[in-house]
């Protein structure tokens, strides 16, 4: 039985196999590129994956949709590039020749990292974990979706700022890194792109 599918744009409820939204007209087929999940796939049951937002040595950062509410998600894929080989029409990510071993280490690593980060949020200025679970041979953390621009993009259009809009800026995400360092976290990521 095909599970409940949203479609990631407009958050209309879809059919078993549509490629493309009839409610917005937007393709779902092909938008993702190879390797990566397929826009429209859905995960653990609840979870409509949509595009793209960003790729770093970790994994794979997605756009999506809560099924049920719904509402939109960001969701994290465990995909290091260094350790997975090619993801096959199953979905499945398997690891590279001789890095089984190092593929699973690290993976049990970002299910726990996002399962303690799930407990310490909602913190101010962390995005709060929703769900983490084990799906296709790899992990997903499933992040609330505040909306917004990063800071990059904002910069990008309004320029250089003020010190004091700066500080009042950055105070959450001085917050939320104190709630991860008083629990023995160390953020190592910390840029305008994902602020």
């Amino acid at each position: 039985m095909e599970q409940r599918r949203i479609c990631p744009y407009c958050m209309q409820e879809l059919e078993a196999g549509e490629e493309q939204c009839p409610h917005c007209g937007r393709e779902l087929a092909g938008r993702n590129p190879s390797g990566s999940l397929p826009a429209g796939t859905v995960l653990a049951g609840r979870y409509t994956v949509g595009d793209i937002q960003s790729v770093d040595g970790e994994g794979i950062l997605y756009r999506g949709v809560e099924n049920n509410g719904p509402f939109r998600v960001t969701i994290k894929e465990y995909m290091p590039l260094t350790l997975a080989a090619e993801r096959g029409r199953d979905c499945i990510l398997r690891p590279k020749p001789g890095s089984e071993v190092l593929f699973k280490t690290t993976r049990m690593d970002f299910a726990d990292l996002y399962r303690f980060i799930q407990r310490i949020t909602p913190a101010n200025g962390l995005e709060a974990v929703l769900d983490v679970f084990e799906e296709n041979n790899t992990v997903y953390a499933v992040m609330e979706n505040p909306g917004g621009r990063p800071l990059q993009k904002w910069l990008e259009e309004h320029g250089t700022v003020t010190p004091q809009q700066a500080c009042a800026m950055l105070e959450p995400v001085f917050n939320g890194v104190e709630a991860m360092h008083q629990v023995g976290l160390v953020h190592r990521g910390i840029c305008p792109a994902n602020i």
